[in-house]
């Protein structure tokens, strides 16, 4: 990660055998106060680039319908929240409509790293220089299953997990249906890790 400023690390008292099970660490794009804004979008591509090189395979969430490039990133300006496809290049254009706290996800090796991306509302003019802040949480794989039941289902978290996923794949299968319907493609190539199969 570049140019960070902090990390923290958090430990469930209820898990707490696990000890972390995740870290958030917080940066910027680059070292410096303000970038252009397509200097800031070419580094930030090179990241997520050199992440899926690494071996981080874009996740898109069980519920969520499977869809790639400027399918995805249609979707996403509508749905906050859906994380963007990190193999599809942004133009400059694009870049700027992104909203604060647009998400990219990617598992590798039992853990769900998620990377949001920021910017100074007062610095948008395209022609100017931006000021942006990167946040990036990795979660280790059961305290990021976790998040899929309710506290009061804890204690037996695998189970009720295993309870939950039909639903999960059930509210999948009608959005896309309904994407389907107005002539979206679906990414039938998209494997969702292991975990949620």
């Amino acid at each position: 990660m570049p140019s960070v400023l902090s990390v923290t690390g958090t430990a469930s008292t209820r898990f707490a055998a696990e000890h972390i099970s995740q870290w958030s660490v917080n940066g910027g794009v680059s070292d410096a106060e303000t970038i252009s804004h397509d200097d800031a979008r070419k580094q930030f591509t090179a990241l997520l680039h050199a992440l899926s090189a690494a071996g981080w395979s874009k996740v898109i969430p069980i519920s969520r319908p499977r869809l790639k490039g400027e399918q995805a990133l249609a979707y996403a300006l509508k749905n906050p929240g859906y994380p963007l496809d990190p193999s599809y290049d942004l133009s400059l254009a694009q870049w700027m409509t992104l909203p604060d706290g647009t998400p990219w996800l990617f598992y590798a090796d039992h853990v769900f790293l998620e990377i949001k991306l920021y910017r100074d509302p007062n610095r948008l003019d395209p022609h100017k220089r931006g000021a942006y802040f990167v946040t990036s949480s990795l979660t280790a794989q059961d305290a990021y299953l976790r998040g899929y039941v309710d506290d009061e289902k804890l204690d037996n978290w695998k189970m009720e997990f295993r309870k939950e996923l039909p639903a999960l794949k059930q509210a999948r299968e009608k959005k896309e249906a309904q994407l389907k319907n107005d002539n979206v493609t679906i990414d039938q190539a998209y494997q969702d890790p292991a975990v949620f199969q």
